[in-house]
């Protein structure tokens, strides 16, 4: 019973790393990883692993450009945020 608890905390740990992996580089090693290897009752947590990954990917080609324009701009307005919220004269820009 011991060996099985240590075996899903493994599973669990190993699904948690991986799952934010988001690059084609993420993606080549974690296949390099499974080269060869056999993970016996983790075989469909690594499985898994590689298909989000590549839905990570995905997801990243179709929104960073967004996400990247949101952060600038909420940064922004933090800038602002503090400058108004200290009653002070500063540039913002």
């Amino acid at each position: 019973m011991r060996f099985d608890a240590g075996l899903f905390r493994f599973k669990r740990l190993i699904g948690s790393v991986l799952s934010r992996f988001n690059t084609e580089y993420d993606l080549e090693e974690l296949l390099k990883f499974g080269e060869g290897r056999h993970f016996v009752s983790a075989s469909r947590t690594y499985e898994q692993s590689v298909e989000k990954t590549k839905a990570n990917i995905k997801w990243m080609k179709a929104n960073a450009v967004a996400v990247k324009e949101w952060q600038e701009n909420v940064n922004c307005l933090d800038r602002e945020w503090i400058c108004l919220s200290r009653r002070k004269d500063c540039d913002v820009t």
